[in-house]
């Protein structure tokens, strides 16, 4: 069972005796109540055998969910409750009114969802990647699975009572996994378990910059090391546009070689230099698969060793050399799954021995005692830097949504695989000033 902690992992004190350790007067009057031993029967159709390890185990599961279902609500509601319903209950005997329901029995089936109930405690107690258990919010992806399973069966009817646009739908459902009760579970077990929420330390401007460099010295050293061109390419743009690290891996290898000789070729008074990127997939939410172009400021006055052109060049390059002008920016180069895109973390541990490289020479950018794999991740690490670079930098609310905000942006309106990028591009570079603005001031400390 977990309680509130302090900074240093020691309990905090409660401020109510006995949370979520028993039932308080009043709690089987807001949620309807079985005992562990009706779930079980309802679940299992059976007795449980009290010599089995496997059902005293479900059933003290089954007790845990009661409890988490009950503290769903304050002490103070419950006993406030109570107080309203005993006079409720008096004044309507004593007009003669059968006001109050009765409260079961209720049928012999797992309509409450006990059960999903039992294996989403089960599931909370299995080991996290950042902790000892999984957060809350894995943990209840049991209840989303569960659903989505329950909508394709028989359970669930083809045609009934509906809500719908091309956007939302909502409809009329009996899953357990929707039921009050298992919604109260719900909300009380994640009252007692919280949220633990482990952020990835951003990328500095300083502890880029000196990636950077480890990355050109290597390319001086030697200019065919394919991995080291890959990483600095991920890196820079990851950084530049503020990017998850999953979204770097929609990068378009055939569009961005194509607008970047565009861009070598067409001029405008109205441009400012830059180099572009093609991110192409169907984003969350979006109702198809769309586009989005990043323009990166190539200013001259940079700190960095090389820019963003340079890299681009470089890694276009490659890619050519390998005999691939069309398809992924990073995808697996041999294997079953050749021509798919890379996961995220394919280059993540080379990523964190530059940055333990950087914390052995510059420990004034990442303290000694700092565990460097832990702390930085390429999911959010390069996101979290650039979007607290541009802050220091005093750049606009406006212009950091402009870039931070595509992904929501594109999923709205969506620019379709059959639009013509080049007139897209076109028409953004004329835009160019205010599009490089949150990449232009990364550039410089």
């Amino acid at each position: 069972m977990l309680f509130p902690q302090d900074a240093e992992g020691l309990p905090m004190p409660n401020r109510e005796v006995g949370l979520f350790e028993h039932a308080r007067p009043g709690d089987t009057l807001m949620i309807p109540f079985q005992c562990e031993l009706c779930h079980f029967r309802n679940i299992c159709k059976r007795d449980p055998s009290y010599g089995s390890t496997s059902d005293v185990e479900t059933l003290k599961y089954l007790r845990r969910a009661n409890l988490d279902t009950f503290w769903s609500r304050r002490s103070s509601t419950v006993s406030g409750n109570l107080r309203y319903f005993n006079t409720l209950r008096t004044m309507s005997h004593e007009a003669g009114m059968p006001l109050i329901p009765e409260r079961g029995p209720h049928i012999l089936e797992d309509n409450f969802g006990a059960g999903l109930a039992v294996v989403v405690l089960k599931k909370s107690l299995t080991k996290g990647r950042n902790d000892k258990f999984v957060q809350f919010s894995t943990a209840r992806r049991m209840r989303s699975t569960y659903s989505n399973f329950w909508y394709a069966s028989v359970n669930t009817p083809l045609t009934g009572l509906s809500n719908f646009d091309d956007k939302r739908s909502s409809f009329l459902s009996d899953a357990p996994s929707s039921s009050f009760w298992f919604s109260r579970f719900i909300q009380g077990f994640h009252g007692r378990v919280g949220d633990k929420v482990k952020q990835d330390l951003g990328i500095s401007f300083a502890v880029m910059k000196e990636m950077l460099d480890i990355f050109e010295a290597r390319y001086e050293s030697d200019p065919s090391d394919a991995l080291n061109i890959e990483m600095a390419y991920f890196c820079y743009i990851a950084w530049l546009g503020a990017l998850r690290g999953n979204e770097v891996l929609y990068a378009d290898l055939g569009e961005t070689a194509d607008l970047v000789v565009a861009g070598m070729t067409f001029k405008s008074e109205q441009m400012k230099p830059h180099v572009p990127l093609v991110l192409q997939g169907k984003f969350k939410n979006a109702t198809s698969i769309s586009k989005h172009i990043f323009l990166f400021s190539c200013r001259k006055d940079l700190e960095f060793a090389a820019s963003v052109k340079t890299w681009t060049l470089r890694m276009l390059k490659l890619r050519k050399r390998e005999g691939r002008t069309r398809g992924w920016m990073f995808a697996y180069k041999e294997g079953p799954k050749k021509g798919e895109p890379l996961h995220m973390t394919a280059y993540e541990s080379d990523i964190m021995d530059v940055l333990e490289e950087i914390q052995e020479r510059r420990p004034d950018l990442i303290p000694k005692g700092l565990d460097v794999k832990d702390e930085y991740g390429v999911f959010r690490s390069f996101r979290r830097g650039a979007s607290t670079a541009a802050r220091n930098a005093k750049v606009s609310p406006e212009d950091i949504e402009l870039n931070n905000g595509w992904r929501l942006r594109e999923a709205a309106r969506g620019k379709h695989v059959a639009s013509d990028m080049l007139s897209y591009y076109t028409e953004l570079s004329q835009s160019s000033k205010s599009l490089v603005r949150f990449s232009e001031a990364l550039l410089v400390s």
